[in-house]
């Protein structure tokens, strides 16, 4: 996992490389201060996003607005490397 943080005046942006395992999923939650963009490096899964089920691969980029309850999936056989950036509104 890598990561880095950036502030400038009322707006902070961070941002992570992260790696889910195959068959794996994040935890259904939601954020009330930041927007959170995602893109996919490696793997294949998929975006949930108030319910609603968005295949990913790599080369894919959604975004999460605040507030929206979502999760990440691995439906692929292999990790699934993604780069998470968050960012206030």
């Amino acid at each position: 996992v890598w990561g880095v943080g950036l502030r400038r005046p009322q707006k902070l942006v961070s941002g992570e490389v992260l790696s889910l395992g195959a068959g794996k999923a994040t935890r259904r939650h939601a954020h009330s201060e930041t927007n959170e963009t995602f893109f996919i490096l490696m793997g294949e899964g998929a975006f949930v996003t108030d319910g609603t089920r968005s295949s990913c691969r790599a080369g894919s980029v959604c975004s999460v607005p605040v507030g929206v309850v979502h999760h990440v999936e691995n439906t692929g056989n292999a990790p699934m490397l993604y780069v998470c950036i968050t960012s206030t509104p």
